[in-house]
């Protein structure tokens, strides 16, 4: 009896119990609908994105707000799932916390109120704390961390909100706020136009006619006042036809060598394993006859993931562009081409799933592509696994077989 009473008594104060109560109490008294204008005020690293939320719509102020921290937000929100009115919304933080495979809850008592704090490893929102109000449990501040390329992870945006809405704002007709659009559609715009995303648009166009946006060996990096396009590309044919095509724009830098003529190398750095393949003995059987089909093999999975990460990287790159673009001239090439992307995307999952198949038996039988394609983040952690499991392995690589079977369906299935 004793020992029950320890057990509920201890169940009752986790971490993860008392932010789970904290969050439902905060639900069930959170105000919705607000008729009201309301400026949410975003900070990361030193910078500001101001957000005016009224009637579920959202308009950036241009007093005070970095519009390369309100597109990173708004990418990252898309990606994410959430849209502006979730950011101080007890009820999206919950909903959000549910759907989590694994998780680490933490709950920190101030003077005025209490925050939850819920971190994971999965999914491009890493952490998020939501600070309620000890008085009425309202929320009055969030801060999040999402994840970037490579696994890592971006600075924290910490978000406050204010009835203090600019006086340009309020006179203006508001823009549609970011929600999750349905597959294959373009996040909402919201109405700050940066002169160099025209430059960029008219860049990522040029090397799209030319197929160069298909090569993860070719980069193109946005400064402050000019646009980097370096790599290096297969032969000296492209490479004239990408210096010749870029040449006109302005604030626009080309360097591009063909393969093996030396001077120029690419950013990209290809896997690198000290072990054998997760799946060596299953190749060994396939091949067992033929080293050189496994090689082959190899090759074309290798081709086909770099190929994706491309194509995820310029997916991504549109979206934002086709965002901030949508009123300008360029948005309707620009949807042009980001379904062209996400059509060769498509047939290279599909390529890929068709490639694995005997590998991944019996994790997916049959694999099917999903309908969403991948983000860069996504591709870049699609590339690692597959390399993982067929050309070589990470010798402190915790994940077995099973798991990075697992993990490789997921990916390509969409789920």
């Amino acid at each position: 009896m004793i020992a029950a009473l320890l057990l509920v008594t201890f169940t009752e104060y986790t971490p993860s119990a008392r932010a789970e109560a904290l969050l439902s109490r905060a639900v069930k008294e959170e105000v919705t609908g607000q008729e009201h204008a309301h400026l949410l005020k975003i900070q990361s690293s030193g910078v500001n994105c101001n957000v005016v939320v009224r009637h579920a719509v959202a308009v950036v102020s241009a007093s005070n707000s970095d519009q390369s921290l309100c597109g990173r937000l708004t990418t990252n929100l898309h990606d994410a799932g959430w849209n502006w009115n979730d950011l101080l919304s007890a009820r999206s933080f919950k909903q959000w916390r549910e759907g989590l495979k694994e998780k680490k809850d933490a709950v920190r008592k101030l003077s005025d109120a209490t925050e939850v704090t819920t971190t994971t490893i999965h999914g491009p929102l890493r952490r998020a704390t939501l600070r309620v109000r000890s008085i009425d449990y309202q929320a009055v501040q969030a801060r999040f961390v999402f994840a970037s390329g490579a696994e890592e992870e971006q600075p924290e945006f910490e978000v406050t909100e204010s009835e203090d809405v600019p006086q340009e704002i309020s006179k203006s007709d508001p823009a549609p706020a970011p929600v999750m659009p349905e597959p294959k559609t373009l996040p909402p715009p919201l109405p700050v136009i940066d002169p160099m995303d025209a430059t960029e648009a008219d860049v990522r166009l040029a090397l799209h006619r030319l197929g160069a946006d298909k090569s993860v060996l070719l980069a193109v990096n946005r400064g402050p006042d000019t646009i980097h396009v370096t790599g290096v590309v297969p032969d000296k044919a492209q490479a004239d036809s990408i210096i010749g095509s870029l040449s006109s724009l302005s604030h626009v830098e080309t360097h591009v060598a063909a393969e093996g003529e030396g001077g120029l190398s690419s950013s990209w750095r290809s896997f690198q394993g000290d072990a054998p393949p997760l799946a060596y003995d299953k190749l060994n059987t396939l091949y067992s006859e033929s080293p050189q089909a496994r090689q082959r093999f190899i090759n074309h999975v290798d081709d086909i993931t770099q190929r994706l990460l491309a194509e995820a990287r310029t997916r991504d790159s549109l979206l934002v562009l086709a965002n901030r673009l949508l009123s300008q001239s360029e948005a309707e090439q620009l949807k042009l081409t980001l379904a062209d992307t996400e059509s060769s995307m498509a047939a290279d999952l599909g390529s890929l799933a068709f490639a694995l198949q005997p590998v991944l038996e019996p994790a997916s039988n049959p694999l099917t592509p999903g309908a969403r394609g991948l983000t860069s983040v996504q591709a870049i952690r699609l590339y690692d696994l597959v390399h993982e499991l067929v050309f070589m392995n990470r010798a402190n690589n915790r994940l077995s077989l099973e798991d990075t079977q697992a993990q490789v369906c997921r990916l390509i299935s969409g789920k």
